[in-house]
């Protein structure tokens, strides 16, 4: 053991003294030296995990050359890389609260980058340094140690690029105390509905990365209507659960929700908030209604499905209305139906005690009929593509997408 640290502490050495000379030295000097370490770590150090960090880093610099990806975002990457590699990759720890150690770590070391670089924009620098390091923290918790050197820098990288080019198109600029503050707080509500049982470890990173999305891009009261959503489906996940259990019909691991489950419900929401952000449409509804009709359809999909699966009654499938067991792909039943009209209202009373702009029939309207018919539709493609072309996470996305779209028609054509 004492062996394999000293080996890895000498390639983290070297990594580091890469690290300072990248802004020292011309783009076709980077490639020329990513591409001798590479050699060096994996033919003759055997070193796996390493000669991948090279490769990709090579990639990076030309991505520099030709497309102009900020070279400061290439060391954040790197630095994220090793924060996250030693945590989880060395020295084994994979709780949320190491993971949080290692996010407030790569904080502290994003400061000397923005002096290094001569960046003005610190506070954008904070956000995107807290961005990447939770994508890297998810990605991590997916693939296997030994692929950590491609995994990491590539997807955090590319999530901080992303941002970065949203920083530069848009007055956006959030305060570093700010950021601050909602990391804090988001990661306090994961670890919170972890010990519950509501999320695994990977459900707890994605619902940090959306729910500081939302709350950066968007504002507290979005914020409050997702985690609405969230609550409604951590409960009613419960309700009757060894019922549903006898019946083979309920959630996996207790009803704990993975990542899949996040993004399947969350992330339409999450691109409508940052639209809102970037584009500044402050006087314009358009994003807003998107986002409620998306959380409204993902709240109204989860009540229908734990309520009704419940229903002792008739269960029809929803393209021929022949009786189907509970639990069924596209099973439809009476308190099913009432039920998700109860969650896509409770959505839209939310944004509505928050005193948000909801107030026109119009809105009101959209909202609630637009989240009905997306969880319709999620049943009309549960019955017709999941199984067979879609999985399940993939049917709450495109469903949930399209009773945001359907929200903002109608509230077009009223």
């Amino acid at each position: 053991m004492e062996r394999r640290y000293k080996k890895e502490l000498t390639s983290t050495l070297y990594v580091v003294l890469l690290l300072a000379l990248i802004p020292h030295i011309t783009v076709t000097i980077e490639i020329f030296l990513f591409l001798l370490s590479f050699f060096i770590f994996r033919y003759l150090l055997e070193e796996r995990v390493y000669s991948q960090i090279f490769v990709i880093m090579a990639i990076f610099s030309l991505l520099t050359l030709f497309f102009g990806l900020p070279e400061y975002l290439i060391l954040l990457s790197l630095i994220i890389f090793l924060i996250i590699h030693w945590s989880r990759g060395v020295m084994e720890k994979s709780s949320i609260p190491a993971d949080m150690a290692a996010i407030s770590l790569s904080i502290l070391i994003s400061v000397p980058l923005i002096g290094l670089y001569g960046l003005q924009r610190m506070e954008f620098v904070f956000l995107l340094s807290v961005i990447g390091t939770i994508v890297g923290i998810l990605f991590s918790t997916l693939s296997p140690p030994k692929d950590y050197g491609w995994t990491i820098p590539m997807t955090s990288c590319f999530a901080m690029w992303l941002f970065h080019s949203f920083g530069e198109s848009s007055y956006f600029s959030p305060l570093p105390e700010y950021v601050l503050f909602v990391l804090v707080l988001m990661m306090v509500i994961g670890y919170l509905s972890n010990k519950a049982g509501l999320m695994d470890i990977t459900g707890v990173h994605s619902s940090i990365l959306i729910g500081l999305l939302v709350m950066i891009f968007s504002g507290w009261k979005w914020f409050l209507v997702l985690l609405s959503f969230f609550i409604l489906g951590g409960l009613f996940t419960r309700y009757k659960y060894d019922y549903k259990a006898s019946l083979g019909i309920a959630e996996k691991r207790g009803g704990a929700r993975d990542y899949s489950n996040t993004f399947g419900n969350g992330l339409s929401s999450t691109v409508c908030a940052i639209g809102y952000g970037i584009c500044n449409f402050s006087g314009n509804p358009i994003f807003l209604i998107a986002f409620l009709g998306c959380v409204a359809t993902a709240a109204g999909d989860t009540m229908a499905s734990e309520i009704g699966e419940t229903y002792k009654g008739r269960n029809v499938l929803i393209t021929n209305f022949k009786r189907v067991p509970p639990g069924t792909n596209g099973g439809i039943t009476i308190l099913g139906e009432l039920s998700a009209l109860l969650g896509v209202f409770i959505i839209y009373l939310t944004s509505f005690l928050l005193n948000l702009p909801v107030r026109e029939f119009s809105i009101l309207f959209g909202v609630i009929l637009g989240g009905f018919i997306g969880v319709n539709f999620d049943s009309l493609l549960g019955a017709t593509l999941e199984g067979k072309y879609l999985n399940n996470s993939l049917v709450n996305l495109l469903s949930t997408s399209f009773g945001g779209l359907i929200s903002v028609l109608l509230y077009f054509h009223l």
